[in-house]
């Protein structure tokens, strides 16, 4: 009983992040909309720079 009840709070716990994280896309729509491309990349230092369409 108790391996089903810690399946279900798994699957609960999971569902919520989904939730979670669709509210938070839906909240910034633009977000959504922007598309960039990569200018720099550094990878040994694990960062790089983007710019959009507009020059942004």
């Amino acid at each position: 009983m108790r391996e089903t009840f810690d399946a279900m709070r798994h699957q609960l716990a999971k569902i919520t992040q989904l939730q979670r994280a669709s509210e938070q896309t839906n909240r910034y729509p633009e977000a959504q909309e922007t598309t960039a491309f990569v200018t720099k990349l550094f990878r040994e230092d694990g960062y790089g720079f983007l710019k959009t369409l507009d020059g942004r």
